[in-house]
């Protein structure tokens, strides 16, 4: 089966517990987190787009659309994740491959562990298990999933534990050989222990 894949760094987020700081933008080792995981999953993935409500100035490739929450806006990552998907559906997308923009040691196998997982797992959406914890915002979604989404969060909706309760997800277990790659940066202290100690 041959998969479209659209990768999606989801950069949508107000940042409250960064002290009002866009964590897209703060630096780690010579680049921006955004930076970082754009030259992880892009070369992984057919095509990128940036979920995000605050235009940022990149050095990325000019086909990097930056996709606004029009539909359902601040309904939190969900609705960044809903219009990425539209806008991947518009171009004739299979799937979407979701990271958050603060886990900036996303594997670079990524692509590849998920698509294997998806031979078996027909056209569920798939999440991973990283040591015993399940992780809601990394995402393998089928864009055929894009109308039960809107209208999950037409309900209010917006925890992405509480939109996976209501369709056909699976997990998979993605086996780290170094590092979390998965880790989130969400505090101020996240974001210290990050610069001082790298990938835990």
């Amino acid at each position: 089966m041959k998969f479209k894949v659209m990768g999606v760094i989801l950069a949508g987020g107000m940042s409250r517990r960064m002290a009002g700081k866009p964590k897209a933008l703060l630096p780690i080792n010579g680049k921006t987190f955004v930076e970082h995981l754009y030259e992880r999953l892009a070369p992984q993935v057919d095509s990128l787009c940036i979920s995000t409500n605050q235009p940022m100035t990149t050095t990325f490739a000019e086909d990097t659309a930056q996709i606004p929450d029009q539909h359902f806006p601040k309904q939190g990552p969900m609705s960044g994740i809903l219009n990425a998907a539209l806008y991947a559906q518009s171009l004739g997308y299979t799937h979407i491959l979701i990271a958050p923009v603060d886990a900036p040691y996303l594997p670079t196998d990524w692509r590849e562990k998920m698509e294997a997982a998806a031979l078996d797992l027909s056209d569920s959406v798939i999440i991973p298990e990283v040591t015993n914890r399940l992780n809601y915002l990394f995402q393998w979604l089928p864009v055929k999933h894009t109308e039960a989404l809107a209208q999950w969060l037409s309900t209010g909706g917006r925890a992405a534990k509480s939109w996976l309760a209501q369709i056909d997800y699976q997990t998979f277990f993605y086996q780290e050989t170094a590092g979390n790659h998965f880790q989130n940066i969400n505090t101020p202290e996240d974001y210290q222990r990050l610069l001082s100690e790298g990938p835990s």
